[in-house]
């Protein structure tokens, strides 16, 4: 039985969960990632994907995969990953990598390969060109190259961004009505070179050729990114982009790993469901598009660019064998379940530090709206998230924005909570939830009309 933050309070039911049949659930999208090297099975996982409140599934195109003899493309292996996807009313993300070595300068068929040149670029742009008539009427929302500022690929800025202007102009050239984002870069946190990227689309008159521009997000403790949102969007307003910031990756594991991002800690999977909630909360509190990585273990034991010593990519919200086969699924599955109910696209943020928790280490307040009812979300965002189960106590403080009958929510798990009449104060414009339980896992207080609780 998984471990549970012990609240305190009577529990008066449990979050209704939504699913993907339900609406409003553009801002997040479900990682489906290196299918296109056989690292993992879509079909040992497809039927837990309709479980997640989720409006996108991204997926990796896999050029080598498609042209194994030169001119011959056979996308027959992704069309039924995309087709899969639109019978559950959920929209295919396509991201146009990785390279194919049957080309001089095609590059490899793995992250951190580098990009292709030469006699491999063109081809490389033929095979998107054709990919986007093949997917024409089914797909419409298209991604850049994944990390190419990773591993040892030393691309510079301006040979990224002159990829990017290329693959898009291909995929509008095809499909003017397409939606794209730019970069998919691994190193979100170097603030001066996301500026120079967008500086550089500006000066090349491509900046809004671009819906999103996208990063990627590893950091122990997920409540850096907060911090580095603000700088990156003062940049885009700068340059008056029409796009906007949307997190293209970011997860964590389930145990001590080895490799891989977040490598060398003793996660758990509490401590994954609890990074996951502070990480995708903040994003969702930012106004950020967000994606999940990823809806499964991964077998990197065969990596073909790093030979022996591969691992298992431990990310997954379903744990997964070396043979691909789904063993069960993790506490952070039911977690971002109880996520993706209480936080989708009619759960508007509300700006202007309007809550706040009063207590002797950094803390996180986050606001919401809900058509007319209110939501806030806490947590000590002091440390990388732990295993621990017993929270301390603070005050969380509201400054108009009250709440009439309020519950406690807990989304690591679901319950919800009675929040009995001493613990709430109101003066005038403040109101004080006095004694409240506070730990490094967001909790949620909303009113308790606003979510369905059986």
């Amino acid at each position: 039985m998984p471990s549970q933050i012990e609240i305190p309070f009577l529990q008066v039911g449990t979050l209704s969960l939504k699913t993907a049949a339900s609406p409003a659930r553009d801002c997040w999208t479900l990682g489906c990632e290196t299918l296109d090297r056989d690292y993992a099975n879509f079909d040992a996982y497809k039927d837990y994907i309709p479980q997640l409140a989720v409006g996108s599934l991204r997926f990796q195109a896999g050029w080598a995969k498609t042209e194994k003899t030169p001119g011959v493309y056979d996308f027959s292996w992704l069309d039924a990953q995309v087709d899969a996807a639109l019978a559950m009313g959920i929209n295919p993300l396509l991201e146009t990598g990785y390279g194919n070595a049957i080309y001089p300068g095609g590059a490899g068929p793995d992250i951190g390969c580098g990009l292709p040149t030469g006699e491999g670029l063109q081809a490389y742009f033929r095979w998107v060109r054709e990919m986007v008539r093949h997917y024409k009427g089914r797909v419409h929302d298209y991604a850049m190259w994944n990390e190419p500022d990773s591993g040892r690929q030393n691309q510079t800025n301006e040979e990224i961004v002159d990829f990017n202007i290329q693959t898009a102009r291909v995929i509008h050239e095809e499909l003017p009505e397409a939606r794209i984002g730019a970069l998919s870069i691994a190193d979100f946190s170097n603030v001066w070179r996301f500026s120079h990227y967008i500086r550089l689309f500006h000066e090349r008159g491509a900046l809004n050729d671009f819906d999103w521009f996208m990063f990627h997000s590893y950091k122990s403790n997920p409540d850096q990114i907060g911090d580095v949102y603000r700088t990156l969007d003062a940049t885009l307003k700068y340059y008056k982009a029409r796009g906007i910031l949307r997190q293209g990756e970011a997860g964590c594991p389930s145990q001590l790993t080895t490799r891989f991002s977040m490598k060398g800690v003793d996660w758990t999977e509490l401590s994954q469901s609890k990074w996951n909630l502070r990480h995708f909360i903040t994003d969702h509190a930012f106004g950020v598009p967000s994606s999940i990585f990823t809806i499964c273990d991964f077998n990197h034991l065969q990596k073909i660019k790093n030979g022996p010593g591969g691992e298992i990519n431990r990310k997954g919200l379903l744990m997964a064998d070396e043979e691909h086969r789904v063993i069960r699924p993790k506490q952070a599955f039911h977690a971002m379940r109880c996520m993706t109910t209480l936080f989708d696209d009619d759960t508007r943020p509300v700006e202007g530090g309007m809550a706040a928790v009063l207590a002797d280490r950094l803390s996180t307040a986050y606001t919401w709206k809900r058509k007319n009812d209110n939501i806030l979300a806490y947590w000590d965002r002091s440390k990388v998230p732990g295993n621990g189960t017993q929270p301390e106590t603070a005050v969380v403080a509201a400054r108009n924005f009250s709440f009439n009958n309020p519950v406690l929510i807990d989304p690591v798990s679901g319950r919800v909570f009675e929040i009995s009449p001493e613990h709430i104060q109101l003066n005038g414009d403040l109101q004080l939830f006095h004694d409240m339980p506070w730990i490094d896992s967001p909790l949620v207080i909303a009113e308790r009309r606003a979510f369905s609780i059986i």
